[in-house]
């Protein structure tokens, strides 16, 4: 503990003040202006896209013009020229059908001719109605039309009576072979025509050996 004449002298003594500034006179504040309200801003301007056209317009007819088509009509020019499309109506046309479509009907049409469209109705298990409005919707779909819609059933009949004429007049030949039987045929076929394929049609002709059984004469003969 500190002495009291120490505690009294500390108690006596006191820190002056520092004299207070007087406060200046505080300038009034000047009023700001309101601003102007802002003007709103445009909408920046959507860039448009620029649309996929070719930079030179595409002719619908340039590949009859030029290329593979044209030269073969230039091998046998025609006056009058005729075509036809024949799917078989047992299901719907996809892309690969489109080509020839694009041909027959186009060939035609490029060189002033007709093109008929011909329904392949040889199997009647496999084709509905369905099928036969579809094609012709995507015929017309594609941009043609065709000169005459025919149907390979309608010959069935004359077909049959040309088959038994040329059978008569010995030209063709009715083959009862069993189905392996003309599967080995068909092989033996094979090897005969890479064996002569070189060799011109008449040696082809007299060289082919027989191989049905259904007729003694050469098979070559049989058929016209």
């Amino acid at each position: 503990m500190d002495p009291p004449d120490l505690a009294e002298s500390r108690s006596s003594t006191s820190i002056p003040q520092r004299p207070k500034e007087a406060k200046k006179d505080a300038k009034p504040k000047q009023q700001k202006e309101p601003k102007p309200p802002k003007e709103p801003k445009p909408a920046p301007a959507k860039k448009e896209k620029a649309p996929n056209v070719p930079s030179t317009p595409v002719d619908p007819h340039s590949m009859f013009k030029e290329g593979f088509l044209k030269t073969v009509f230039n091998e046998k020019p025609a006056s009058e020229i005729t075509t036809r499309f024949p799917p078989e109506p047992n299901g719907y046309l996809h892309i690969g059908h489109s080509k020839a479509i694009a041909i027959n009907f186009g060939f035609a049409r490029y060189h002033n001719g007709v093109c008929y469209l011909r329904f392949d109705d040889t199997n009647p298990e496999a084709e509905e109605e369905k099928y036969f409005t579809a094609i012709q919707e995507i015929i017309e779909w594609l941009g043609f039309k065709p000169f005459k819609v025919t149907y390979s059933s309608d010959n069935f009949d004359k077909l049959y009576e040309l088959a038994e004429a040329l059978v008569k007049k010995g030209g063709a030949y009715v083959c009862h072979c069993s189905g392996m039987v003309r599967f080995g045929m068909y092989e033996d076929l094979a090897d005969i025509v890479l064996r002569y394929r070189d060799q011109t049609s008449t040696r082809w002709r007299e060289s082919r050996p027989s191989i049905c059984v259904s007729t003694s004469r050469q098979a070559s003969r049989g058929v016209a």
